[in-house]
């Protein structure tokens, strides 16, 4: 029973800090996953982009990206990833890492097919954004060029000390197994000393000839410490806070891609690179 109560404890921190999106009432958004769009070499987005969502996220988490990128030509793609039988297939990035790397590098084969691009840019955010990172280094320069990342779960999740309270009672390795095992095995697979990350956080984590952007929060309550869960400390990644670019703004983990200073960043980051 106590077990049981950590786990419930790891699983709230984690989905009530994490983006809900209302998608039963958004309208669709028509610009994204445009199979007709076809990048122009010389545009200011000669690539197609690929948005990655967080856990338990969706499309609808990158309308205010998409709508600023389509606006201006950009040929945007999204995928809803990682459903899972715990919810009846109900909510995504919940399956196994692995899981959710294989259905995402199929996709984005598609897009590069089917837009007759070599090499996408990718965006992703949190979760969205560690999946992102181990794509990159998956696919090599040959497939991607330039990565976006924001707060992304790069050495794992802290849930504010929800994950060093659980190693610190010893019992963070049974923990692990029951949400593998029943509500969330991706949160297993986010935890330092699972098997994916084992695998996933052996430096070099930048891939040669890839060029990496990544916006961290000082303060985030899902990847903590923030900067430090995040940032990649490799030559040429940049690493930046949000709170340092627009001091004064009031900036959370599960809205950061909806900001509007972080919607033109990202912008910057992949126009005319």
């Amino acid at each position: 029973m106590k077990y049981r109560s950590l786990v419930t404890l790891a699983c709230s921190a984690l989905v009530l800090t994490s983006p809900v999106s209302a998608t039963a009432t958004a309208e669709p958004i028509p610009s994204v996953n445009n199979w007709n769009c076809k990048p122009v070499s010389d545009s200011a987005f000669p690539r197609p982009i690929v948005l990655i969502h967080g856990i338990i996220g969706n499309i609808e988490d990158w309308r205010a990206e998409i709508d600023d990128l389509t606006a201006r030509g950009a040929c945007v793609f999204a995928e809803n990833y990682g459903a899972h039988a715990s919810t009846g297939y109900a909510l995504n990035g919940l399956a196994p890492l692995a899981q959710s790397e294989d259905e995402l590098s199929v996709f984005i084969d598609e897009v590069r097919a089917r837009t007759a691009s070599a090499r996408v840019d990718l965006v992703g955010h949190s979760e969205g954004g560690l999946l992102a990172g181990a794509l990159a280094r998956r696919l090599g320069p040959s497939g991607v060029h330039t990565v976006v990342l924001l707060a992304p779960a790069t050495h794992g999740a802290g849930l504010s000390g929800t994950t060093d309270l659980l190693h610190g009672l010893g019992i963070e390795a049974t923990v692990d197994d029951m949400l593998r095992a029943t509500a969330c095995p991706a949160c297993a697979d986010m935890a330092t000393g699972s098997a994916y990350r084992q695998k996933n956080n052996k430096p070099p984590l930048a891939a040669t000839g890839v060029n990496y952007h990544i916006l961290a929060l000082r303060d985030d309550a899902v990847v903590s410490p923030g900067g430090t869960a995040s940032f990649i400390e490799e030559p040429g990644v940049e690493n930046r806070y949000a709170d340092e670019l627009w001091p004064g703004s009031a900036f959370q983990h599960p809205t950061l891609p909806r900001q509007r200073p972080v919607v033109d960043w990202v912008r910057q980051k992949l126009q005319c690179q």
